[in-house]
């Protein structure tokens, strides 16, 4: 269980939540704005770098390179429907998430966010730190009121993915098949919600 000692606050606009790992480390879980240092965008990208290689479910299935990685992470970060969230260790990324916003042209689904890129660094896994990110992506979520319902989708192999959506309550509703192709094999996905209103 984790051991919560969560607290708000504000630097500039950043809002950042402290909360203690399983092995009691502090983790700063904080939004990656878009005026963030060169070096904390390239501590993402090497995190993000070793998430693929270890198979963390990314449409990537290869590293398309530190370029190619700056500039996908640049372009979130200046997304305006995209919440983008870091687990830090001293400043060092160690995990991310993102929740991402409706479009205006999806105006009848304006009351859905989605989980997207939710990944740990392989040498921090196991602490409980995607825990502590997808809460912050609920919490986000729970805060512009009219968003009440979270959808997101993954790998039928993220089996420890799996497992921490259905923690969180996330509630499974559909599989496709051909979800992804690794290697010449198709990977089926598993479709999954969670409802935020009172009457969930």
């Amino acid at each position: 269980m984790i051991v919560s000692t969560w607290k708000r606050k504000l630097f500039g606009g950043t809002e950042m939540k402290v909360q203690e790992t399983k092995q009691g480390e502090q983790i700063e879980v904080r939004r990656f704005r878009t005026d963030e240092s060169g070096h904390n965008i390239s501590s993402l990208v090497e995190c993000t770098k070793a998430a693929i290689e270890s198979g963390g479910g990314f449409g990537w299935i290869i590293s398309p390179g530190d370029e190619a990685l700056v500039h996908h992470w640049t372009k979130v970060t200046h997304d305006e429907y995209s919440c983008l969230f870091c687990a830090c260790d001293n400043s060092v990324v160690v995990g991310s998430v993102q929740l991402l916003l409706p479009q205006p042209k999806n105006e009848a689904g304006g009351f859905v966010g989605e989980v997207s890129t939710l990944f740990v660094h392989p040498q921090w896994r196991g602490r409980g730190i995607a825990s502590m990110l997808l809460e912050a992506v609920e919490e986000k979520a729970r805060s512009f009121n009219w968003m009440t319902q979270l959808n997101l989708s993954v790998r039928q192999t993220q089996t420890s993915a799996l497992g921490l959506y259905l923690k969180h309550r996330f509630q499974r509703w559909g599989i496709n098949p051909r979800y992804a192709c690794v290697e010449g094999k198709y990977i089926a996905g598993h479709y999954m919600s969670k409802r935020l209103d009172s009457s969930a």
